[in-house]
């Protein structure tokens, strides 16, 4: 987890051990529960997409699109939402098993009364790049020496999870 100020640099929060319990628990509990299928044969056979899809499917309860979303690249959440995040992940832990979501929620929980704290964002999983390191080639002319971490008030690659959960 990061901390997203309004300006400058994001900074690394904290970990969540184990991608398999927190961004793949949530998409294998979805799949399991609307599917009833195995994320990983799902993985393998290209659909996928049918579960992240879930996020906007109004017969899913919004507690769980809540959830199926934060686990997106490139999501923010701010930090007025961040209550409400806890919250559905709570509701979703009691359902489906913790994963890593209760360690998460209280630390949405501490981060909300902090206000040099505008957003959280996330890299989920380990088998992708690091979504929030940048590559800025006005930094230097050593290619080694050209990433920053990313900064809401430079760049444009994000999405905050409730405005798009509220035009889903």
């Amino acid at each position: 987890m990061f901390k997203v100020p309004e300006s400058g640099e994001i900074e690394h929060v904290a970990d969540f051990s184990n991608a398999f319990r927190s961004a793949w628990h949530v998409w294998s509990e979805m799949a399991e529960a609307y599917f009833h299928e195995n994320a990983s044969r799902m993985m393998l056979e290209k659909s996928m997409q049918l579960v992240w899809d879930l996020w906007k499917c109004e017969d899913v309860p919004l507690d769980y699109r809540i959830v199926m979303a934060f686990t997106f690249d490139n999501v923010m959440v701010r930090r007025k939402n961040f209550v409400r995040l806890a919250e559905a992940m709570e509701a979703f832990a009691k359902r489906f098993g913790p994963g890593t979501l209760w360690e998460q929620a209280q630390m949405l929980r501490q981060l909300a009364s902090d206000e040099t704290v505008y957003a959280v964002c996330w890299n989920q999983t380990s088998v992708n790049a690091d979504t929030w390191w940048i590559r800025d080639q006005s930094l230097s002319d050593d290619e080694d020496e050209q990433y920053r971490m990313y900064d809401i008030s430079k760049d444009k690659g994000h999405w905050f999870l409730f405005d798009e959960l509220a035009e889903a």
